[in-house]
């Protein structure tokens, strides 16, 4: 009888062992994290690894020197979540602007975007990380026609006031910093392609976009030229967004916070924004005309 016993239990022992077993290794699969990011990132950031060799985890802030900022921020989201022990595959989702990746993230359709904010607010349906470091108060150029010639000369916050400006409806920062300019005539478009177009057919003087190495952005056959020495400051910081309606969403967003504050103390994500701000040394001594 004790025998039958000693048998019995060891039967329920390995069966039990053996419905563990299919547990333990889905435990160990990637979860797969859903990012929105523009098409054109999509690309970019395929190509940067392929050009690396590396998988994004493997990446230090030496590999950054040609790194666009859009690329950091996928750099450092994969980082964080890997740091903090999560098993992640990412998986970017194409999107034309921040403000739809923002409501595929609060429609649950993608687990992450990223978004410059300008106040502390949080939307709805959305858990905000932490502020990315070295990425608050973000410098923008002032871009138009080269053959403005009036605006190419603009020097001053005053002289900036005689003209027009344009942005999309989902910069916030940008409208917020334009709306504090004095008599600036400040028109939104919808999408980036029609802020080329209002400002390439003269209806427009000018909008605001990131500083590149080339002092032109070109959009299609638009070309809109960086205006010498004038830089504008907005107050706003970078956050990732995390949808609150995902089934993985309060997970990665605790995960995420703990990843990110491993590499805020190790100084990494600094580093690697400062490899990008060592693209444009001239930089330094050119005139944030909004700053007193």
């Amino acid at each position: 009888m004790f025998s039958k016993t000693i048998v019995s239990m060891i039967t329920i022992l390995f069966a039990s062992s053996m419905f563990s077993i299919p547990f333990v290794v889905s435990a160990a699969l990637p979860i797969i994290v859903k990012v929105a990011v523009k098409q054109d990132l999509v690309e970019k950031y395929q190509n940067f690894l392929e050009k690396k060799q590396k998988q994004a985890i493997e990446l230090t802030y030496l590999d950054m020197p040609d790194a666009s900022k859009g690329i950091i921020r996928l750099v450092i989201l994969e980082q964080a979540l890997h740091k903090a022990g999560l098993v992640a595959k990412i998986e970017l989702v194409s999107s034309p602007n921040a403000k739809r990746s923002q409501l595929m993230v609060q429609a649950g359709e993608v687990l992450v975007s990223t978004r410059l904010t300008i106040d502390n607010s949080t939307p709805k349906d959305i858990l905000k990380s932490s502020a990315l470091t070295s990425y608050n108060n973000l410098i923008r150029g002032v871009y138009g026609l080269k053959s403005n010639h009036a605006l190419m000369k603009v020097k001053t916050l005053e002289g900036l006031r005689n003209f027009s400006a344009v942005t999309t409806t989902y910069r916030d920062n940008d409208i917020n910093t334009l709306q504090e300019i004095d008599s600036l005539e400040l028109y939104l478009a919808h999408n980036i392609e029609s802020v080329f177009k209002m400002v390439s057919y003269r209806d427009i003087d000018f909008t605001l976009l990131d500083v590149e190495k080339e002092n032109e952005r070109k959009h299609k056959n638009m070309t809109l030229f960086l205006v010498p020495g004038l830089l504008i400051q907005t107050d706003s910081s970078m956050h990732y967004f995390i949808s609150a309606k995902h089934q993985h969403g309060q997970m990665v967003h605790q995960t995420l916070e703990k990843g990110l504050a491993i590499m805020s103390e190790q100084g990494l994500i600094t580093k690697y924004f400062h490899q990008l701000s060592q693209l444009e040394p001239y930089l330094q001594n050119w005139n944030i005309i909004n700053i007193n």
